[in-house]
């Protein structure tokens, strides 16, 4: 399918069988998430093109958005080339890709009054990986939300040895405060 519109920058439309996946790549899509992707880009078009190192030629951005143009039958992908200077570079550009939107948080209030707005107006919540229900599923991201873990506060000391180090330690496990050992 082809005549799924692109409205990202891009340098070239290409066949996604072409491309090749990044095997250092730590983040999976279950089955489930791939049909939402899908359904996502032929609903709203290509937003984000999938990021080709020029160094290796692997896909450091858009592993997901790759199986789903796979999984849809689309015949030509948005890629964007970028030059990166060495292999650490892309593992670092990959991983940060994976894990810094992991740290953002919903505004329960803002969701709801979007969802309401898109349901309002017959837009299709499904195709966006939402039901139809937006109480439903503010419940369900509330209950998400107790079941994070519980936030960690961290102090870091230097010390001017390894003594001083192993001094501070044991008075800590003494008042029964949790500790760490670092060396940097």
């Amino acid at each position: 399918m082809s005549n799924v519109k692109v409205f990202c920058a891009y340098d070239e439309l290409v066949d996604p069988s072409q491309l090749t996946k990044n095997p250092k790549n730590p983040n999976k899509h279950p089955d489930s998430q791939i049909i939402l992707l899908e359904k996502a880009i032929k609903e709203l078009g290509w937003r984000v093109p999938i990021t080709v190192s020029n160094r290796s030629g692997l896909i450091i951005r858009g592993h997901g958005r790759l199986e789903a143009a796979i999984n849809g039958n689309m015949s030509e992908v948005p890629v964007n080339y970028q030059d990166y200077d060495s292999e650490e570079q892309e593992i670092a550009d990959l991983l940060a890709d994976n894990k810094l939107p992991e740290l953002s948080y919903i505004d329960q209030d803002l969701l709801k009054e979007s969802l309401d707005w898109l349901g309002d107006n017959n837009f299709e919540l499904d195709n966006i990986g939402y039901s139809f229900e937006p109480e439903k599923e503010l419940e369900d991201n509330i209950k998400d939300l107790g079941d994070l873990p519980e936030p960690q506060y961290n102090i870091m000391i230097e010390c001017s040895s390894e003594d001083e180090q192993v001094e501070l330690l044991e008075k800590f496990f003494e008042e029964g405060l949790k500790c760490k050992a670092l060396i940097l």
